[in-house]
C-alpha cells in the first residue's frame, strides 16, 4: 500500500511503494484524545439504571475502524465540573479521562471510509434504550450495534465532510500496534479493488472476504487482545 501524504503517522513505516493500492491521506486532521471525546455524546449510568446513582462519571464506547477491523475502547470521564455539557456533549478542556481497551472484532459488511472513529451503542431492554455503559460490544451481533462516525471540522464542531484522522498521538497508539492498523487498511483497500475488478454479483460479503484470503475459522471470530 502506498500512502499519499506529506505528514507521517505511526504506522507509515510499513509503507511500500505499491501503486496497485493507494491510501490518499492528503486531506487529514490531527486529533488529541480530548478532541475525540468531545466529538461524541457522553452518558451516565443514571440514564439507564436508576435516578439515584452514586456514580458521577460519564462514559463512552468508541471504536477506531481500520478497514474491516474495529478496535473498541471504553472511556470513563471524570472531574468535568469545569466543562460545560451541551446536550450530551462535553464543551471545554477541563476534564480527566481513563481509557480501557476492550479488544477488536471484524465486520465485513462495511464499505466506506478506510480509517475513522465511531461511537457504538447497544439496544437492550423492552424500552429499547441505547446502553453503552455495561454492554460488551464484542459479544453483540454487529447488526445490533448503533454507531455514528466522527465527521470532524474543528476541535468540537462536526461536519458531514470526512477527514482522515492522524492517530499516532491518540490513545489508539498505546494499545494497537502500527502494523495492525496498516495491514487492516491495506487488506480493506485491496478488497475494494478486487470487488471492482471481478464484478462479483451474487456473492456474499463473507464469500468475498474468503476470496481475498481470509480464513473463515479464525478471521471471523471476535478477537480480544
Amino acid at each position: 500500500m502506498r500512502i499519499f501524504c506529506k505528514e507521517k503517522d505511526y504506522y507509515d513505516y510499513l509503507q511500500i511503494h505499491d501503486d496497485d493500492v493507494i491510501f490518499d491521506r492528503r486531506k487529514s486532521i490531527h486529533l488529541s484524545d480530548k478532541d475525540i471525546i468531545r466529538s461524541f455524546p457522553t452518558y451516565d449510568k443514571r440514564n439507564f439504571f436508576s435516578k439515584k446513582h452514586d456514580d458521577k462519571n460519564l462514559y463512552q464506547v468508541l471504536a477506531l475502524r481500520a478497514g474491516y477491523e474495529l478496535f473498541f475502547f471504553k472511556i470513563k470521564i471524570y472531574n468535568f465540573s469545569g466543562a460545560r455539557i451541551r446536550g450530551n456533549f462535553l464543551d471545554g478542556p477541563d476534564f480527566d479521562y481513563e481509557v480501557n481497551y476492550l479488544g477488536s472484532r471484524l465486520d465485513y459488511t462495511y464499505k466506506s471510509d478506510p480509517l475513522n472513529f465511531f461511537n457504538y451503542e447497544v439496544e437492550i431492554g423492552r424500552d429499547k434504550k441505547w446502553n453503552i455503559i455495561e454492554a460488551d460490544p464484542l459479544k453483540y451481533n454487529i447488526n445490533n450495534l448503533k454507531c455514528r462516525p466522527l465527521n470532524y471540522d474543528s476541535w468540537h464542531n462536526c461536519t458531514t465532510e470526512y477527514s482522515v484522522p492522524f492517530i499516532g498521538n491518540t490513545f489508539v497508539a498505546k494499545y494497537v500496534s502500527g502494523d495492525k492498523i496498516y495491514n487492516a487498511i491495506d487488506d480493506y483497500l485491496r478488497s475494494l479493488n478486487n470487488d471492482v475488478d471481478q464484478e462479483s454479483k451474487g456473492i456474499t460479503d463473507v464469500d468475498k472476504a474468503i476470496n481475498h484470503g481470509f480464513d473463515k475459522r479464525t478471521s471471523f471470530r471476535n478477537v480480544k487482545d
